[in-house]
């Protein structure tokens, strides 16, 4: 399912980049090679960034 489609992200995607080591949006989107848009994508972006990091256990970074 799509996240973003002004980036065309879908939640795979940012899962991948978070179970890669992105902890913050600002991260997901570098790691992704694309940069926010209009931003209705942040909310969602943030929970499987959450999901993602109690699985691994480590803590959320909400800043840039």
């Amino acid at each position: 399912m799509y996240v973003c489609t002004c980036n065309d992200l879908t939640e795979r995607a940012v899962a991948d980049a978070a179970r890669s080591g992105a902890a913050a949006v600002s991260q997901i989107y570098a790691a992704l090679d694309c940069a926010p848009q209009c931003g209705k994508c942040l909310p969602r972006i943030r929970e499987i960034l959450a999901a993602a990091s109690q699985d691994a256990g480590r803590p959320v970074s909400d800043g840039g």
